[in-house]
């Protein structure tokens, strides 16, 4: 009986070379309890799922109840000896059917009658432990099964190449780069990213088709697939955006009304292609080196916008305009007061006075706020400016008694 069931194989296989291609052509032989049966899967361009009568064959079980049975299956009761499937371009997994006469140690014995092509991996899952191996040329393996009939005992599991995409890092310095990867037919896959130091940046199961890792530095990146025993690796690169920077300097800080407070600005960006300039009173210029001429004294905001295709980068400035026509008057009226101010250098100032009497001395903001008071009896104060944010301060200095401003000028930090 032996002889007989491996000559019924032997014929069907034969009967059917026509249809076969010279790829992607597997046989699965089952041995055990002194016999043997197999069953061959293969991928053909123009077959189906369904049953295809040029490329499939039925399978045909022996009346012996000793003999092991493997075979797949299209539909209850449509078991199948040769099974002719689409070239997959997603993964797949097809079941394997057993009937197992006596529990016992098993050996398949995987054979490529014509070789996988590059594009597919293939291992087989045993259902009853989960465990995956991976198919390599021609296999054996072997399990322990129990005595069962018409049971699922292995995937066969067809595995195509991950597809990755990637974007590259969009603006300098934003290491917002974007790399996507795409398992089709597959929701149950780990995929692990590793930096071009080896260093794990991404790790874990995937429940989706495709996942997507986003903010990611330019570098070169290992992406690592795993799925039914597989590991694939692929490698990509995502490259820096070109060196991108909004820069400038402003010609003097500082601009007197007296003096026609024309401020000249010297651009130093790199690599942009368009500018957006904000002077801070209303009036803004797309020029690379713009000029502007204020009217009004105040602590203007200078604002530079640089373009770069679809990126910006921004700087800002802070220019003082001073309405310099009332200073020399205050300065006289205060020597005529008996007070002086000294200029120490790096924001350092002292108040010298004749009178020992009790003063008070104030800093306003341009807006009017007081920044600091405080109250003095000596014939000298000395202050700093240089802990205040930079712009322009008026200075009054107050008699106590007769309530009478001996000082009242405008300072610039």
């Amino acid at each position: 009986m032996k002889t007989i069931c491996l000559s019924i194989l032997t014929v069907l296989f034969f009967v059917n070379t026509k249809g076969f291609s010279n790829t992607n052509t597997i046989r699965f032989t089952l041995s055990g309890n002194g016999y043997s049966d197999e069953t061959i899967i293969r991928m053909l361009d123009g077959a189906t799922e369904n049953f295809d009568g040029s490329y499939d064959a039925w399978k045909l079980f022996s009346p012996n109840p000793s003999v092991p049975s493997i075979y797949s299956r299209i539909a209850p009761s449509q078991e199948l000896a040769i099974n002719s499937l689409p070239e997959y371009t997603s993964d797949k997994s097809i079941v394997l059917f057993a009937k197992i006469p006596v529990t016992g140690y098993y050996t398949i014995h995987i054979q490529e009658i014509y070789p996988i092509m590059p594009n597919y991996s293939i291992s087989l899952t045993d259902l009853s432990s989960n465990v995956h191996f991976q198919i390599f040329g021609d296999t054996t393996i072997t399990l322990f099964l129990a005595e069962q009939q018409d049971a699922p005992i292995l995937h066969f599991n067809i595995y195509t190449k991950a597809v990755v995409s990637k974007i590259d890092e969009t603006c300098s310095a934003n290491n917002d780069g974007v790399l996507s990867v795409t398992k089709l037919g597959n929701t149950d896959w780990s995929c692990q990213i590793l930096d071009g130091n080896g260093t794990i940046v991404a790790d874990g199961m995937v429940s989706a088709e495709t996942i997507t890792y986003s903010n990611l530095v330019p570098d070169n990146y290992l992406i690592r697939i795993s799925s039914f025993g597989i590991v694939e690796e692929q490698s990509i690169t995502i490259n820096a955006a070109p060196f991108f920077l909004a820069d400038f300097d402003l010609m003097n800080d500082t601009l007197l009304l007296s003096e026609g407070a024309t401020l000249g600005i010297i651009n130093n960006s790199t690599n942009a292609t368009a500018y957006f300039w904000n002077f801070g009173d209303g009036n803004t210029s797309s020029g690379n080196n713009p000029s502007h001429t204020y009217f009004s004294e105040g602590l203007y905001n200078i604002k530079l916008i640089a373009y770069n295709n679809n990126c910006s980068k921004e700087l800002e400035k802070t220019v003082v305009v001073i309405d310099d026509q009332t200073l020399p008057t205050a300065i006289n009226e205060a020597e005529n007061q008996g007070i002086q101010m000294v200029a120490l250098g790096q924001n350092r100032y002292k108040i010298l006075v004749k009178s020992v009497d009790s003063k008070i001395i104030t800093l306003y903001s341009l807006e009017g706020k007081v920044v600091f008071s405080t109250l003095f009896n000596s014939n000298q104060y000395q202050f700093s400016l240089s802990e205040y944010d930079k712009g322009l301060y008026v200075l009054t200095v107050v008699a106590t008694t007769e309530r009478r401003t001996l000082l009242q000028v405008k300072l610039v930090n």
